[in-house]
């Protein structure tokens, strides 16, 4: 696999996945920049979760390479300033105060919207899951990181809330790669200028609504 020299730039390569003798994931590559926010769908099953949490590092894989700024990593999840993962499941401890996640992600109660600072003295288990959902999505996309990757982020918001996460997607974009994957594909349509489509073992780049519906994925 070739590494080039750009500001930022993610390579993934050769990423294939079995479970139980049934190949999901087969050569998979992929490309990712600076400035990038790539939709990424596939129906249940297909591997989308599963592409993600292998390019993060935290599942393994058959064959991968993962290649951020010219750097081969073995573990991406260990370079926490070159990538950051939202998985589909809450991960902050329920007993933390919100406050404090805050603290653990060096943010300020000055540098987080009116919606989070009004949390700001509750803990986590208090949260409504939209709440919660909203908070770890903030947290993950305002982390120092050169590339996101984003699992189900719109799971369980409101439609205010995902007008704000949008917002938030498309304004770190300006200095991140994004990788989105949500069945809620008008809304990951707004904002993203890359379409990506996992079926049948491959990686499929699309142009449009229109070539997701050819390959089965929507109905129009």
């Amino acid at each position: 696999m070739l590494c080039h020299s750009q500001q930022h730039l993610m390579e993934v390569d050769s990423v294939s996945k079995s479970y139980g003798g049934r190949r999901i994931l087969s050569g998979i590559y992929l490309k990712v920049k600076t400035g990038d926010v790539c939709a990424l769908f596939g129906r249940n099953g297909t591997g989308k979760s599963t592409l993600q949490r292998i390019i993060f590092g935290s599942l393994s894989a058959g064959y991968k390479f993962v290649c951020i700024d010219d750097q081969m990593l073995k573990t991406p999840y260990t370079h926490s300033s070159s990538i950051s993962y939202l998985p589909d499941d809450f991960f902050i401890p329920s007993d933390l105060k919100v406050k404090k996640a805050l603290e653990l992600y060096n943010l300020s109660i000055d540098d987080v919207d009116e919606f989070i600072k009004s949390l700001s003295d509750k803990r986590i288990y208090s949260l409504s899951s939209g709440e919660r959902r909203y908070l770890e999505i903030y947290l993950i996309l305002r982390k120092e990181a050169h590339f996101v990757l984003l699992d189900e982020p719109f799971k369980f918001l409101s439609p205010l809330m995902i007008t704000r996460m949008e917002q938030l997607i498309l304004s770190e974009s300006e200095k991140k790669g994004i990788i989105v994957a949500d069945h809620r594909y008008k809304s990951v349509l707004k904002i993203a200028n890359r379409i990506l489509l996992v079926k049948d073992e491959a990686l499929y780049e699309l142009s449009d609504e229109k070539e997701l519906a050819d390959k089965g994925y929507i109905l129009l």
